[in-house]
């Protein structure tokens, strides 16, 4: 998907920048580049890709900062923690819900009922290792069936590279 077509930036105006914390300017390149994923193979199903849409392969550039959730009969289990993702976001080991902050577990509730994506920025203490950027994608097609959770590091300004 082009970064200027319709459906880019159809999927960018479906993003809640949840409590005022983060904008469409701190968004991270690799969150632009999964965003633009999501929406391609959304479209044309109302911006939210089912799981036949979106397969787990679709998503091997990001797998190592991702969590990955899906609906089952007992509830949510985390299928996908790649290893970044495990690093960034306190995770107590657990295979469900539980295993999130609440901060995180707040967020994926919002995602999971209002079906749109949401980025949010976690201060220090939601985290391991600083603050970091957490972009939460919902995946399904009558309901929300799995939840996509992307975390990456926010670098320090006047850190190298920056």
């Amino acid at each position: 998907m082009e970064a200027g077509s319709d459906d880019f930036y159809a999927a960018l105006a479906t993003v809640q920048f949840a409590d005022g914390f983060a904008s469409w300017e701190e968004f991270m390149e690799p969150e632009w580049t999964l965003l633009a994923a999501w929406a391609r193979a959304g479209a044309g199903t109302l911006m939210v890709p089912s799981r036949d849409t979106l397969p787990l392969w679709v998503l091997s550039p990001w797998l190592s900062n991702l969590m990955v959730f899906d609906r089952m009969d007992s509830g949510w289990q985390k299928m996908l923690s790649g290893s970044a993702a495990a690093k960034l976001l306190p995770d107590t080991g657990g295979e469900a819900w539980d295993c999130l902050s609440e901060t995180v577990r707040h967020v994926v509730g919002r995602v999971e009922s209002e079906a749109r994506p949401i980025h949010q920025m976690l201060p220090d203490e939601a985290s391991h290792i600083g603050e970091a950027s957490v972009l939460v994608l919902p995946v399904g097609i009558a309901i929300v069936d799995r939840i996509l959770i992307a975390a990456h590091p926010v670098p320090e300004f006047g850190s190298a590279g920056s």
